[in-house]
């Protein structure tokens, strides 16, 4: 479940654009949100997230991964759904 919740967390940083605002969307702390990525990052061993003053922006990596994030999510939900 850890890295669902990692892969929901990362999600919602590539849809709202920062780790505050994702954090507020997830009910949880940032501090929360950045060690989530942290361990994605390095179970992954790739930086996912460019983090800079005006933002944050998906590397390329993080870019394939959002991509497969979204799916891997998506069929998660259906098998909630469906059961």
């Amino acid at each position: 479940m850890d890295r669902l919740t990692s892969l929901r967390v990362f999600q919602t940083i590539g849809e709202t654009g920062s780790f505050s605002a994702a954090a507020a969307a997830l009910g949880q702390t940032p501090a929360f949100v950045t060690k989530r990525i942290q361990i994605l990052e390095s179970t992954l061993g790739t930086t996912l997230l460019s983090r800079s003053a005006r933002g944050v922006a998906l590397t390329e990596s993080g870019q394939r991964c959002y991509e497969h994030a979204q799916a891997i999510l998506a069929s998660y939900q259906h098998l909630v759904d469906d059961v």
